[in-house]
């Protein structure tokens, strides 16, 4: 895949970041639950899960467990951390 390839939107990147704390705290992730923390239906969950697999990021059959790659753990981590130093910065200002 082209590094063009992998740019995430933030709403995509807000999904792989939902994956990791959800497989962080349960080994895998459900739709259900990446919904619900998204705030979406199901199938809105379905849609950008799709696009994530696409890229390489997550493993993901319907009705299926979600887990992420190699690649899409090293990405939500980067994500995350940006996530967390963004909310430290303005929790301080």
């Amino acid at each position: 895949m082209k590094p063009a390839d992998m740019t995430l939107s933030e709403n995509l990147e807000d999904y792989l970041e939902v994956v990791l704390l959800l497989c962080q705290r349960h080994g895998h992730a459900h739709v259900n639950e990446i919904a619900q923390m998204r705030g979406v239906k199901k199938p809105s969950a379905n849609s950008a899960l799709n696009a994530l697999k696409q890229r390489g990021l997550i493993q993901y059959e319907k009705y299926q467990p979600v887990t992420l790659t190699g690649a899409g753990l090293k990405i939500a981590e980067v994500i995350l951390q940006k996530h967390r130093r963004l909310k430290e910065f303005f929790v301080r200002a």
